[in-house]
């Protein structure tokens, strides 16, 4: 299967359709600020203020295309070269950007993920895996409902699996503080094989998971890659050391009063998984809009209707005490 499925081609039509519809929107707009003012000057004014946001429209539309033709250098390289000074020009401003993420499929022969797998010793170690609470990796455990939560650190993984450990120097000191059983590091994952001694060493394999045919009891499958992602490693790994350290991320501070506040909220929020602990407040709001109803609606007061002057007049009943 072809990476870009002839979509591509497609490119020129999609800038061509869009290039239409703009001179259509600024062509009506120029029409209605001529016709809609009665006076000549307001005319005039209107007509010249359309006009002026119609070329910067068009600007935008022209300078754009740099980065909207990254998916396809052919039609990219046809562009003038002029679009592609002014685009560096004003590159630093943020005012043109490309389709952001996923402007390129990933998962074609699979998803990739990572496992991290760790050992109570170095000679003939028997690999333990670290399970998290999102992310696939037991074959048997069903993708969970995650929405509206985004769960960092799985997310992470992921991007990971998709570039090279030395880019992501991030997960070398998460593999650091696994290493030293950090209690903090410990609550992102599910399930720690190792929950009294840290492991003596931890590698990080690269699978590409895909989901079973309904036969099977499980729910995935995967292929393991030909190489280790991460090399293994331990605390007594000079270069793996070294590397910590030149990336100065052991470092001891003063907590502040805000890491004091954040780390009672972290506390609380061990409570539940992340999935309720967002949907927690909104659930909360449902249910004291819905009592606020029931409780505050007024009592409907039935009213009689009199006929006066021709028209009928609401009166109110009488209190039957009085």
């Amino acid at each position: 299967m072809p990476h870009n499925m002839h979509w591509n081609r497609f490119l020129p039509v999609c800038l061509f359709i869009a290039w239409c519809s703009l001179i259509f929107t600024i062509g009506r707009s120029v029409f209605t600020a001529i016709c809609r003012p009665k006076k000549v000057y307001g005319k005039i004014f209107h007509s010249l203020v359309t006009m002026a946001y119609g070329i910067l429209a068009m600007s935008l539309f022209f300078v754009s295309m740099v980065p909207f033709t990254v998916i396809e250098r052919k039609t990219g390289n046809a562009l003038p070269h002029e679009l592609q000074s002014w685009y560096n020009k004003f590159q630093d401003y943020h005012i043109f950007n490309a389709y952001g993420l996923f402007r390129s499929m990933t998962g074609i022969d699979g998803r990739p993920e990572l496992i991290i797998e760790g050992a109570m010793s170095t000679k003939n170690p028997k690999w333990k895996e670290y399970e998290f609470f999102y992310k696939p990796g037991s074959l048997s455990a069903a993708p969970p409902f995650v929405a509206p939560h985004q769960p960092r650190i799985d997310w992470q993984m992921w991007f990971a699996a998709l570039s090279h450990y030395q880019h992501e120097p991030w997960l070398a000191f998460f593999l650091y503080r696994l290493l030293t059983n950090q209690p903090e590091v410990l609550r992102l994952i599910q399930t720690n094989p190792f929950p009294t001694t840290p492991p003596k060493q931890i590698r990080v394999l690269l699978y590409h998971y895909n989901f079973t045919t309904p036969p099977s009891k499980d729910y995935w499958k995967r292929e393991l890659t030909n190489n280790e992602w991460f090399p293994t490693i331990s605390l007594e790994s000079q270069w793996f050391m070294s590397y910590i350290e030149q990336q100065n991320m052991i470092q001891i501070t003063k907590p502040l009063p805000t890491s004091i506040l954040l780390d009672v909220l972290r506390s609380i929020s061990n409570f539940m998984n992340g999935t309720m602990f967002t949907w927690f407040p909104v659930i909360i709001a449902l249910v004291l809009v819905i009592l606020r109803r029931i409780l505050c609606t007024k009592p409907h007061v039935p009213v009689l209707m009199k006929k006066d002057n021709g028209g009928y007049q609401p009166v109110p009943l009488k209190d039957k005490t009085n």
